[in-house]
């Protein structure tokens, strides 16, 4: 019986003193924890780069291009769905247009440049676009009722979207009815 008290008692205080060192982490001057088991991700002064604590030491990390940090997730995101506050972005996403900045409207020769790899191109049709892939454009329908933002680079709801000369829809295109 005096065996069983004694775990008990030596349980609860190891919970407790668990529980108090847990709450309270100790942290170098850089932000890093000096427990080295404990994991850290901090942002950067540039919107695009976080921190990852290793040993004590900040380690510079980059998102992917076209990616910008996400302080609440942890995670590298797409610019839209970030806020950099007062963090700077070397890494904005390209905003230029391919087609009004070379002139060339043609999705075959955009697509065949160098470094076009994932470059969305806007399609004759709202509703389309095409995306490069390894030098050739592959057309992409968005989903109805969505059409293609040439700013955002996604596909978006009709308000957002300001097709210009591209066309709405295809003249005849409807819903195809299964044959009776």
């Amino acid at each position: 019986m005096i065996k069983v008290a004694s775990v008990i008692l030596f349980s609860v205080v190891a919970i407790a003193l668990g529980d108090g060192e847990s709450a309270e982490i100790e942290l170098f001057e850089n932000g890093c924890p000096v427990n080295n088991q404990v994991y850290k991700i901090m942002p950067h002064e540039d919107c695009n780069k976080f921190y990852k604590c290793s040993n004590g030491e900040r380690i510079e990390f980059k998102c992917p291009d076209k990616l910008m940090f996400n302080m609440n997730e942890n995670v590298c995101d797409w610019p839209n769905q970030v806020q950099c506050e007062n963090r700077v972005s070397t890494n904005a996403p390209d905003t230029t247009n391919p087609i009004t900045e070379s002139g060339d409207a043609d999705p075959a020769t955009i697509c065949a440049r160098t470094g076009s790899d994932g470059l969305l191109v806007p399609h004759e049709y709202c509703n389309r676009l095409y995306m490069c892939a390894l030098g050739v454009p592959i057309e992409i329908e968005c989903p109805d009722p969505l059409l293609f933002n040439t700013e955002s680079q996604l596909c978006d709801y009709e308000s957002k979207v300001d097709c210009g000369e591209r066309l709405k829809a295809k003249e005849n295109e409807s819903p195809e009815m299964p044959e009776k």
